[in-house]
This record gives C-alpha cells, structure tokens and sequence, in this order.
C-alpha cells in the first residue's frame, strides 16, 4: 500500500514537471495607436484591436505563421502571439492597410523556449482622410440624370421590342398566309 502510494506521488511530480516546463518559445507583438508619433507607447495610447496582420518568418525568411489581429485571441489587448516555436530565429513583419507605421515594422530575434516571450511593440497611426473632390452636379442633378438616362434607355428598347415582334409577325404571316399551290405547279383556286 505505501509502495503503491510513493510510486503515485512519484508519478505524479513527474507529470507536473512535464507539464510546468515550456512548450516552445514565444514571440508577441502588441499594437498600440501612437497618437503623438513618437514611436514610444505612452499612457495615454490605447491598443489598436483591429486592421494589422502579423507574419512570422523562419531563419531563411520563409513565412511559417500569419496572423490577423480581427481574429486574435488577445485582440482585445491588441496583442498577437505566435507560440510553440522551436528554438532559432525569427522575423516578425507588419502590415496594417489603414495605418501608418511609427515604429520598424521588422523585428528580428532569437527565441529560445527557456526564456520569458519575447514582446515587441508596433506604434500605427490612422491614415490622414484625404478630401474628396467636389463633384459638378449637386445629389439632386445626379438623380435627375441618371433617370433621364434610365428613361431612354427603357424607350430605345421599348421600341427594339416592338419592332422585332412587327418583323416577327410579318414573317409569320408571310408563311401562313401565302398562295398555296396544287401538286400540278398551278395556283389552286
């Protein structure tokens, strides 16, 4: 019996041993709006939780991971992990198509699995809203247009129809209503 529970309490510091150690390494990358442009996370600089993508690169430069901030985990905390990495290095790339980079968007970096997750911080800024030009026609002349437009269109096929059905059935009649002929060659009366 106490041979039985020593060999269960041994087995079962194994298993939280397993269990404690590391998986792989880690690299994360945590997105912030950079209000000032400064490159530097301030207080005041909330998490950007939508819009960035993530790709994550082997030692011979060789996408093995993408990752889309929309549909992170910890997007909320305008983080992105990328996990389980064997030990080498790794190059992260960003891309945020509504954002303006202020910080480098490649990070290079050893990771190892027995050190804390290697963390990078990427600063965007939203992209300036350029004016749109002024159009010549005001809503109302737009519309006005385009059911004039609609209108002539409607009659030109209107019109299109009616004369293919009057083709048609000057056709039809023609056959219909044509003099028949007797088997001798001669018009029947």
């Amino acid at each position: 019996m106490r041979m039985t529970l020593l060999l269960m309490l041994i087995m079962g510091l194994l298993a939280f041993r397993a269990a404690a150690q590391p998986d792989g390494g880690q690299f994360w990358v945590q997105f912030f709006e950079d209000l000032d442009g400064d490159g530097v996370r301030a207080a005041d600089e909330l998490p950007i939780t939508r819009g960035a993508v993530a790709q994550l690169l082997n030692a011979e430069r060789v996408v093995i991971e993408s990752a889309l901030l929309d549909t992170a985990s910890n997007a909320a905390r305008g983080l992105v992990a990328f996990q389980y990495l064997t030990a080498g290095e790794y190059t992260l790339q960003i891309s945020a198509a509504e954002w303006i980079s202020t910080t480098p968007t490649e990070f290079t970096r050893a990771i190892t699995p027995d050190q804390p997750p290697t963390v990078v911080e990427v600063g965007l800024q939203r992209l300036p809203i350029t004016a749109q030009p002024a159009s010549r026609f005001s809503e109302s002349e737009w519309k006005e247009r385009s059911s004039r437009a609609r209108i002539a269109a409607a009659g030109v096929g209107a019109s299109l129809a009616a004369g293919g059905m009057i083709a048609l059935g000057g056709l039809i009649a023609g056959l219909a209503f044509r003099p028949r002929r007797s088997r001798s060659g001669r018009p029947s009366d």
